[in-house]
């Protein structure tokens, strides 16, 4: 049994505060020697708040640990936690902009970054918002995979899972793992937009994780996730393309829905390059490129912590101008959805469980250079 599973078995018998008390200290531990993701937690942190002394950076980067680490206490734990502790964990601000995007159609795309915990906001959101649906990228190895996997169809979530060819493997996180996600879709999104394809966006997809939905598990109409989801109907992992044309049938089909997309780091150099703090960053193309094909409300979305319960912030939606062209289009909207959620990592900036590679000053120059001369050549 790896490692994680270990603690999807161990962790949810011990007193909750014993259990917050070992991950804290494995984050502690961490920091004495820090591995290559932690290293690159610091380097993205120092772009965030690049003034801080070096004592303060440390202490930010330990606390940023300790939160991150946090998140898989809480992910060990949330299989067992009753709706009304998942409620009670939860403090909602901007509520009001995502029932008024959800009071036209039904249907919500959300841009989220790797702040807080996902799964939490997901057990939420299914319930209160609307079904959720989303996109996962394949961890290596698989059974880290399939831990997370169970963890989210425990929580009523269900996914597209997505091969990204090796691109998801562990990369520095403690344990092996990333919690299963990284949002969006990546190459081939400009054409796809630019051509009108019938599925929208051909190009690479990598899927943001999120969520969860105990309470339609057990209630199954009201609170279910739409069905035909999953992918794994042939026993395969649909590649980028496939991935995304299935996650645009369930949208453009199904008459309610929720996708959110961790989508502030992309996998394969082919993401969006926008402004973020003050640099160029490369992120996913998947929710403007998804708010484009259908046509429904973008929210950017943050999640910090308060004390000892989760803000879960909406922001208002961010759109377009109408008088753009395709490629401009999504290009504002993702420079829009990347604006809004910067203000609020620099706001909660121990909240940003960011341990890869963001800014392409970071980025390995020759794979880059020809990730790009292969994109100019289509």
């Amino acid at each position: 049994m790896n490692l994680t599973g270990l603690a999807f078995k161990v962790v949810p018998r011990l007193p909750p505060a014993l259990a917050r008390a070992l991950f804290a200290l494995a984050a502690y531990a961490v920091c004495l020697a820090p591995a290559k993701g932690v290293r690159q937690l610091r380097a993205n942190l120092v772009r965030v708040v690049p003034d801080a002394p070096n004592a303060v950076m440390r202490r930010l980067v330990r606390r940023a640990m300790q939160r991150y680490l946090r998140y898989y206490c809480e992910a060990c734990q949330l299989p067992r936690w009753s709706e009304a502790q998942v409620d009670a964990m939860i403090e909602v601000e901007g509520l009001e902009y995502a029932q008024a995007a959800l009071a036209g159609n039904g249907k919500l795309v959300a841009a989220l970054a790797h702040m807080g915990n996902w799964d939490l906001a997901g057990a939420w959101a299914s319930r209160h918002l609307a079904p959720v649906v989303t996109v996962a990228e394949r961890l290596q190895p698989d059974e880290v995979f399939q831990d997370f996997l169970a963890l989210r169809e425990a929580l009523g979530m269900r996914i597209i899972p997505l091969d990204v060819g090796g691109a998801g493997a562990a990369d520095g996180v403690p344990g092996g793992v990333r919690g299963g996600a990284s949002g969006g879709v990546a190459g081939g999104v400009r054409g796809g937009v630019r051509g009108g394809a019938s599925d929208g966006v051909p190009g690479g997809v990598r899927g943001g994780a999120s969520g969860g939905v105990r309470g339609g598990v057990r209630g199954g109409a009201s609170g279910g996730v739409p069905g035909g989801v999953r992918g794994g109907a042939s026993g395969g992992v649909p590649s980028g393309a496939g991935a995304y044309r299935q996650l645009l049938r369930v949208a453009r089909s199904e008459p309610r829905w929720l996708v959110p997309l961790l989508a502030e780091r992309d996998l394969g150099h082919r993401g969006v390059e926008v402004d973020f703090f003050g640099e160029k960053a490369l992120v996913a193309a998947g929710p403007a490129a998804l708010a484009l094909a259908t046509g429904e409300p973008l929210l950017p979305v943050a999640m910090f912590r308060r004390g000892r319960r989760y803000v879960l912030r909406f922001s208002p939606e961010v759109r377009p101008d109408a008088g753009l062209a395709p490629d401009a289009r999504l290009q504002a909207l993702t420079q829009s959805w990347v604006k809004a959620l910067e203000e609020q990592i620099r706001r909660h900036p121990a909240d940003w469980h960011m341990l890869q590679k963001v800014f392409v000053a970071d980025l390995d120059p020759a794979k880059l250079a020809a990730v790009r001369a292969s994109k100019d050549q289509r």
